[in-house]
């Protein structure tokens, strides 16, 4: 019994003390790993056999790319080629995770058998992590060497490219608004300038009752829509003043136009009108004027003028004048 127990004393002490040299092989490791060179393309390692350097097995980086980065990992695509020289080698390629090992799987066999002057070529990939650092060893006979590491990710690039990305895109975003923003104030500030072009003395006395001065044509035009439908009249909020138009039942032509101005506005129409050509032909004092939807009652003075069209018939104005001035233009035949 006591020898049993001895036996199984000494093989654990034998185990920890394997143990214990296994994680001081890894701790130095990760001390040794740390000054290896980097993995990059073009590196080359070079084993020597003998003194002389006569008998070399030359470990080189062909190609070596990342890709497929995300915020925490990115993979990883190299080609490793051996070359013999002065003699025939028989190698191994591992991946050293610190804590784990791996063998390099070779399509043949895991052991590369290189006579003098060939050369083989084998792919080694995967993925690096925010926490590992990988390091990449060579076997010739019982001789293990790290040769190369591979540091372990860095998220600093792709978040510099996502944030380059996004920012992109917001100015993208932001120069598309404007162009629209820009597209649209253009759009209103035409239709702006064709509203107030068609409330000018010369368009009211000649496009009033013309064939082709319709509802259709106004709110094209104008970019306007009607804002409110009473009795037979259409309401329309132009940006100078609200104005209401009358249109044909059946050739939706427009008939009859009026809106108001106020103060210095209304007087300057008026005198535009005066100096377009418009006559005066009659006026009345002491109309019975209502006002702010006949709220309000109160006298003012009704004046017809009248300007004689080239085409034939008359542009007739009516301005009534109370706190504002109403202003309606129809075509008449004389």
């Amino acid at each position: 019994m006591k020898r049993i127990a001895l036996s199984i004393f000494v093989a654990l002490f034998f185990e920890m003390i394997a143990s214990a040299q296994i994680t001081e092989r890894f701790d130095t490791y990760v001390s040794v790993n740390s000054n290896l060179p980097v993995l990059s393309e073009g590196l080359q390692h070079v084993y020597s056999a003998d003194k002389k350097g006569k008998k070399t097995l030359t470990i080189e980086v062909v190609s070596f790319e990342y890709s497929d980065s995300t915020g925490i990992s990115c993979a990883y695509k190299a080609t490793i080629q051996l070359t013999a020289i002065g003699k025939n080698f028989s190698a191994r390629l591992y991946r050293d995770d610190y804590d784990r090992i791996f063998l390099i799987h070779n399509p043949v066999s895991d052991t590369f058998e290189l006579r003098d002057g060939e050369s083989t070529q084998v792919v080694i990939e995967g993925r690096l992590t925010l926490t590992d650092e990988l390091t990449y060893s060579y076997s010739v006979g019982s001789r293990f060497t790290p040769f190369v590491r591979i540091p372990k990710y860095i998220g600093d690039e792709y978040y510099a490219k996502a944030k380059a990305l996004y920012q992109k895109q917001l100015k993208e975003e932001e120069a598309r608004k404007q162009a629209e923003r820009a597209k649209q104030d253009s759009v209103r500030n035409i239709a702006i300038e064709r509203q107030n072009m068609l409330l000018t003395p010369e368009y009211l006395a000649n496009w009033v009752g013309a064939s082709f001065f319709t509802k259709e044509s106004i709110e094209s035009d104008c970019n306007v829509l009607p804002a409110a439908y009473n009795g037979g009249y259409v309401f329309y909020d132009f940006d100078k003043c609200p104005v209401t138009m009358e249109f044909d039942d059946k050739t939706h032509v427009c008939t009859e136009i009026s809106f108001r101005l106020f103060g210095e506005d209304g007087y300057q129409m008026k005198t535009d009108l005066i100096n377009y050509g418009y006559q005066l032909k009659s006026k009345s004092r002491g109309d019975l004027i209502a006002e702010n939807n006949f709220q309000d009652l109160q006298t003012g003075t009704t004046s017809i003028y009248k300007i004689k069209l080239k085409n034939g018939g008359y542009s007739t104005c009516r301005i009534t004048e109370g706190q504002a001035m109403m202003f309606t233009f129809t075509r008449t035949k004389n």
